[in-house]
């Protein structure tokens, strides 16, 4: 079991690693954008690849996805890193999910 001292300090982490993580609550970050683009599923891949060492099945997964969801360039990405209620700064990772898994 964990203790008062343990669980508060997993609370504070949490709290400074908020903006890494994304809740998958991507109605609200994908329906700012104008353009047909899964947010949650792209920043679940960009994990597999860079959380999780899952490489290959993160690009294969990400290579399964319809043309029009792949195209990541040319993206005005700051109304949804607004619509984000955690201040996850979509663009950036977006813009890393198009380099490491094309």
């Amino acid at each position: 079991k964990l203790g008062a001292r343990e669980l508060e300090d997993l609370r504070r982490y949490a709290a400074a690693s908020r903006s890494a993580a994304c809740d998958g609550c991507d109605h609200l970050c994908s329906q700012a954008l104008n353009a047909p683009i899964p947010v949650g599923t792209l920043l679940r891949y960009l994990m597999y690849h860079d959380s999780y060492g899952k490489r290959d099945e993160a690009r294969a997964l990400y290579r399964a996805l319809p043309e029009t969801a792949r195209r990541l360039d040319g993206i005005d990405w700051s109304r949804a890193g607004e619509a984000c209620p955690h201040g996850v700064d979509v663009g950036q990772y977006l813009q890393r999910a198009g380099e490491v898994l094309t």
